[in-house]
Formats: structure tokens, sequence, C-alpha cells
């Protein structure tokens, strides 16, 4: 039987499944992931990683079972989620919906990020469906499942050519998707379900406290 590959051997981008068909995350992985997403968020990046994890706790604490978005306007939203969906999606492991990713993104931006960040980041929402007119003739949430992974993928590989470190400098779509990986990826991981039912290890010592107020 073939080995599995161990997390740490798979890219973090669109379509990644996270625990899906590898080796669970262990410590190490986990830390190096999060240092990834805070690399591309600078508030994060600021922060420890037991300060990330703590940050995401209470963020995931106040979203709760019915949710109204307070950064985002219902399309982008949902433009956010169905990002999310594919970036994460469900397999036999919980996908970014199930765990609210898409809330978490937004109370993160309502709440956490930086306002020049947060105008960068709805700019460049509307810089993917600019970009989505002219590569398929429809905003991003009227593409077929096809084109949307078609132009997330031509998205992703602007920055694997530029390699720029200032991703929240313009706004343009390139930027907020590698922006809104970053932050896809900090919630779905640091969600009580990811944390506590499918990595099962003890990422940061002590119990996951996400469900008491705060």
């Amino acid at each position: 039987m073939a080995r599995r590959p161990k997390c740490s051997e798979r890219s973090v981008w669109v379509l990644y499944r996270a625990i899906d068909g590898c080796d669970l995350m262990d410590r190490r992985e986990f830390i190096a992931t999060l240092g990834h997403c805070a690399a591309s968020v600078p508030v994060l990046s600021l922060l420890s990683v037991p300060a990330q994890v703590a940050l995401a706790r209470e963020v995931h604490a106040r979203v709760g079972a019915v949710y109204r978005p307070q950064a985002l306007n219902p399309h982008q939203f949902g433009v956010v989620r169905r990002l999310a969906e594919l970036i994460l999606p469900q397999t036999d492991t919980p996908g970014s919906t199930e765990v609210k990713v898409a809330e978490f993104v937004d109370l993160l931006l309502a709440e956490s990020l930086m306002q020049k960040d947060k105008a960068h980041l709805l700019a460049g929402l509307e810089q993917i469906d600019v970009q989505s007119r002219a590569e398929y003739g429809g905003r991003f949430d009227e593409l077929k499942e096809d084109e949307q992974v078609a132009l997330l993928r031509l998205l992703d590989a602007k920055e694997s050519v530029q390699q720029k470190d200032d991703v929240g400098g313009d706004g343009s779509a390139r930027q907020t998707f590698v922006k809104l990986k970053a932050l896809v990826i900090y919630g779905y991981f640091t969600s009580e379900v990811v944390m506590t039912k499918v990595l099962k290890v003890p990422i940061i010592p002590g119990r996951y406290d996400g469900s008491v107020p705060v």
C-alpha cells in the first residue's frame, strides 16, 4: 500500500484538503501552517502562535448558531463562502461551511483586522468579480464550478510567479485571494471541530474553550 503523504508535503492552496488523504497533522506542522497564514495577514504576523489561537477561539465563540454578516454585504459574504468551500471542501472530514469559516472571516474583518486591510480586501473582492467577468462573462458566484476553480488557479499561479510579500497592498484580485486563502485556512484549523475531533493532537496546551462566552 502506498504511503499517505504527510500534510507538510502538500501545498496550501486552492482545493487543498487540509486533512483528508494525509497523516494527521502534528504540532510542528500546525505551527508552520499558522505561520504561513500569518505571513499573509499583517495583524496576525504580530502575534505569537498561542495568541493567534486565542484570538481565533474568541472569534469562533462569537459566531454562534445564527449569524448575520457584519463586514461583508450579502454578495461579498456569498463569494467568501464559495471561495472557502473550494479551498476546503467537505470530504470525509468537515469542510469550511460546516465549521463556519466564512462567518469567522467576516467577524475577524469586522473586529480584528486593520481598517486599511479590510478596505483592501473589500476592494479586492470586487476585483475578483471584475476578473471573473473578463475571463468568463459573469460574476464569480454566477460561474460554473469548473470556471470558478480555473479562475482561482489563475490567481494562485500569479502568486507563485510574482512572489510578492505585501499581499494586502493594493486590493488586487490576486492579493485578495492570497489573503482570503490564509484567513480561510486560519479559521478552519482553529475551529473547535477540527482541533478536537480531526487533528486530535495537543496543539496548544489546555482544553478548547471556543464555545464559552468571552
